[in-house]
């Protein structure tokens, strides 16, 4: 297998496509609780964010379950 990266002008045109023609298309379609690597929903929005459904979920009286991973 070769693993190659693209050329400059590939990757100048992707980033132009990425960000004139799909983000104005999907981000107003996304749903707010998806917050990856989008502006202004960071790490401590999608913390605060999960806070706030864990506590929705305790006043329901809703079994809450956790998978820790740990990747190396």
């Amino acid at each position: 297998m070769v693993i190659m990266s693209e050329n400059l002008t590939d990757k100048i045109v992707n980033q132009m496509v990425s960000e004139y023609i799909l983000k104005p298309v999907l981000e107003p379609r996304l749903i707010n609780s998806n917050v990856a690597t989008r502006v202004g929903m960071g790490s401590s929005y999608a913390f605060n964010l999960c806070k706030k459904y864990i506590n929705y979920l305790k006043r329901e009286g809703r079994e809450i379950y956790v998978h820790k991973e740990i990747l190396l």
